[in-house]
């Protein structure tokens, strides 16, 4: 039983991608009807990337909703719809 992050008596920090993981693991525990993730592989490896653009898109072909933000385009090359913003405007 480990705390994280530093603001707990004896709590431990973790890396950024350690973070991102630890997020995505919450959302998929919580079973919602819509995932958002923002950017949710900012501080990964390349391995660690791919793996979790399977598991979102394992969630998304079992029917999880899923709206991914990114800024590459490759994260998004088996999305059913993109969307693109210019300067806050849809393009």
């Amino acid at each position: 039983d480990t705390l994280l992050a530093r603001g707990y008596k004896g709590g431990q920090e973790i890396s950024g991608g350690q973070w991102q993981k630890v997020g995505l693991a919450r959302a998929r525990h919580r079973q919602g009807q819509v995932l958002i993730v923002d950017e949710p592989t900012s501080a990964l490896d390349p391995a660690a990337e791919q793996r979790v653009f399977d598991q979102i898109h394992r969630l998304s072909e079992a029917g999880q909703t899923t709206v991914l933000i990114t800024h590459r385009l490759h994260s998004v090359r088996d999305a059913d719809c993109i969307y693109v913003l210019d300067e806050g405007r849809v393009v």
